[in-house]
């Protein structure tokens, strides 16, 4: 009798999370995280660049850049003479509405000097190719690259809380992207006993029929296939959520 008392007392006064069914692994897809970027909807697969960033190459060459050169010019004149602006403006302006005049103003300067120096940045970056003017180098992609990592890194941080669980796992690697493939006459071939065989070599035969395996059931079963059935709990189309909520008003133009 004591000791049902006591176990009674135990699992009442012991931590919920003892109590609780332990949380299991959790995986996703980062491809589809990075499709959910706004970044990926601008990304040249031609160039390897990012359209409208910092890393797009200047079309035109040396004469391409030339002319960014003389926007930049502008720019800095019309930034340079809009206080003057301003105070001549303000001078027609009635009492209550100069706060409205001096916030539009404001604005106004604050996206003419964003893009000043979006465009001083375009120009110091297509000019690191010397040997093809207007071009950037591979490098100009890190900025944005960092910024996909970033918002990918705070979905599975999320996932991680919500979960109560240390591991996620990415599919991506598990399942390769795939077209429509067909049954070739070496998939067809059963290879399974020579590969289990610990004293038979791996020729290459046996290496292209694991890739075409590979291929085949990657492409017929689909991005939903359940890749890890038993352990594990899918967050793909979860993590897809979060990562639309991360970058939620994110700005090409963010550097």
């Amino acid at each position: 009798m004591n000791k049902i008392v006591i176990c009674c007392l135990l699992l009442v006064l012991c931590p919920f999370e003892l109590m609780a069914e332990p949380h299991c692994a959790l995986f996703l897809d980062t491809r589809l995280l990075v499709m959910a970027h706004p970044l990926f909807s601008v990304f040249d697969s031609t160039s390897n660049r990012f359209k409208g960033t910092s890393s797009e190459p200047i079309e035109g060459g040396y004469q391409g850049v030339d002319e960014m050169v003389e926007q930049i010019k502008k720019l800095e004149d019309t930034l340079l003479m809009s206080s003057a602006r301003l105070k001549e403006e303000l001078k027609t302006v009635p009492l209550r509405q100069r706060v409205a005049v001096e916030r539009k103003f404001l604005a106004e300067k604050k996206e003419l000097g964003n893009k000043l120096e979006n465009l001083r940045r375009r120009v110091f970056v297509a000019r690191q190719v010397p040997i093809l003017p207007g071009m950037t180098p591979h490098s100009a992609i890190v900025p944005q690259v960092n910024d996909i990592m970033f918002a990918i890194r705070a979905v599975v941080k999320k996932l991680k809380n919500k979960y109560n669980t240390e591991l996620v796992i990415d599919i991506s690697g598990l399942m390769p992207y795939a077209g429509r493939v067909e049954l070739t006459e070496s998939l067809l071939t059963n290879k399974h006993k020579q590969i289990s065989d610990k004293n038979a070599s791996m020729p290459t035969q046996y290496l292209e029929w694991l890739q075409e395996a590979d291929q085949y059931w990657a492409a017929k079963l689909g991005v939903d296939a359940e890749i890890i059935p038993y352990g594990a709990l899918d967050t793909r189309l979860e993590a897809v959520k979060l990562m639309e909520e991360e970058v939620k008003g994110y700005k090409i133009w963010s550097w």
